[in-house]
């Protein structure tokens, strides 16, 4: 549009409309007939670690898991995977009862 921001009025005023041809693909077609077609993502940009970022990251101290803790956690996500997702079916047990 040749614009350097984004305004809202001058937007209406020259976009007819707006079609989504394929996934992240977008074609606008304007007042004047012409159309123009546009990629688009929506998957968000993060910004970069920076030096300062990553130094804090390796200073802080690593989390210890202690043998006696993996085995609790190994039986605790047993006991959920049979109360609730891995049987025969494929379903929980709980939407199998009458």
């Amino acid at each position: 549009m040749g614009i350097p921001e984004f305004d809202g009025d001058a937007f209406r005023e020259q976009v007819d409309h707006i079609t989504m041809v394929k996934s992240s693909l977008l074609e606008f077609t304007f007042a004047d007939g012409h159309t123009e077609e546009a990629e688009y993502s929506t998957k968000r940009k993060m910004p970069g670690w920076t030096a300062e970022r990553r130094a804090a990251f390796e200073a802080r101290p690593k989390r210890q898991v202690f043998e006696e803790q993996r085995k609790a956690m190994s039986e605790r996500m047993k006991q959920i995977r049979r109360e609730r997702y891995w049987n025969s079916k494929g379903k929980s047990k709980q939407s199998q009862q009458p």
